[in-house]
C-alpha cells in the first residue's frame, strides 16, 4: 500500500467550528486553506485566530508566516 503525505488541509466554513478546526490543524504543522461563503467571514475567522491565541508561540509563528493560513471566499 502506497503512503500518502498530507501537506495542505482545506476547511469549509469560517464559523466557530471552522475556526477551531483551522487552529488545530495549523498547530499540527499543516498549511490550511479556509473556505468561507464571504470574504467578511474569512477575515473575521482569521482575526479571531490571530487575536484569541492563548499560546504566544502560535501567535509568533502566525506573525512570522511560519504557519500559512489562507482565506478564500466562495464565489
Amino acid at each position: 500500500m502506497a503512503s500518502l503525505t498530507i501537506k495542505q488541509v482545506g476547511v469549509v466554513g469560517s464559523g466557530i467550528m471552522g475556526t477551531g478546526i483551522t487552529e488545530v490543524v495549523s498547530r499540527s504543522g499543516f498549511e490550511v486553506l479556509l473556505h468561507s461563503r464571504t470574504q467578511r467571514g474569512a477575515d473575521r475567522s482569521l482575526g479571531r485566530l490571530s487575536k484569541a491565541q492563548s499560546s504566544e508561540a502560535f501567535a509568533v509563528q502566525l506573525r512570522r508566516g511560519a504557519l500559512e493560513l489562507k482565506a478564500r471566499f466562495m464565489e
